[in-house]
């Protein structure tokens, strides 16, 4: 399932772990690596004669942790969270700006359990792993107006809200809507449960970013000239 990019003479392996479910930026389908930010990410690093670049799927939580073990150089896609993750101490050019939203049941008031209304408590699914929430979130959830359900992807979480076992998904608006429609292409038997769902609130708007490990040991080297040729090739794509 890894990308590899050609393999110059004596050229430097550098290894990017990458989320794998995380449609349509990044994301396995039939044991192939696909997606927005891997189709930008392997034309870069085709243009970087001195390193072989290795992207490599894994579980948003586990590539976090690997890097925060000291056991992994890069990561892609996350937004920049510098007191939240303090193992990243280095990110790319912005790749892509993203929203966050809730969506949500038609007859969830999210709103209301946001503005601490009596009897109004929410259930909410995310992503393991993903630092999105915003201050209204976080507050609901100290007040117990949220409660927060942390499943292992976009796909459990819609299926989850569509079976109604949270009221509410928090993810990237472009994310939620790609997979809800691969669903309902699959099983159209869900497609009225998945019209009845709606955005009721906007967390925030980020920029995504290939996250490098703070690598206090000395374990890379390269790290600087290898982000600099990375930011260069990124540029060029994205500007033209």
């Amino acid at each position: 399932m890894c990308w590899v990019a050609p393999v110059f003479a004596q050229s430097q392996r550098v290894e990017i772990l990458v989320d794998q479910s995380y449609p349509p930026y990044t994301y396995v389908r039939q044991g192939t690596l696909q997606g927005d930010y891997v189709a930008l990410v392997q034309s870069a690093a085709k243009s970087l004669t001195d390193y072989e670049v290795v992207l490599k799927p894994m579980p948003w939580k586990r590539a976090l942790q690997q890097l925060e073990q000291g056991a992994a150089f890069a990561i892609l896609p996350p937004y920049k969270h510098l007191d939240k993750r303090p193992f990243i101490d280095m990110y790319s050019l912005p790749l892509e700006q993203e929203t966050v939203v809730a969506l949500c049941h038609n007859d969830t008031d999210l709103p209301a359990a946001l503005a601490g209304k009596p009897g109004a408590a929410v259930n909410i699914g995310v992503n393991a792993g993903y630092l999105i929430f915003d201050h209204a979130v976080r507050a609901a959830q100290q007040r117990g107006d949220v409660r927060v359900w942390r499943n292992a992807n976009t796909r459990s979480n819609l299926f989850k809200l569509l079976k109604q076992r949270i009221e509410c998904y928090v993810n990237d608006r472009r994310s939620s809507e790609y997979e809800l429609e691969l669903i309902v292409q699959r099983q159209p038997e869900l497609a009225i449960k998945a019209k009845n769902l709606t955005v009721q609130h906007v967390l925030m708007t980020r920029s995504a970013h290939i996250g490098y490990a703070r690598d206090e040991r000395g374990n890379y080297p390269f790290k600087y000239d290898f982000i600099a040729k990375m930011d260069a090739a990124l540029a060029e794509l994205i500007n033209h």
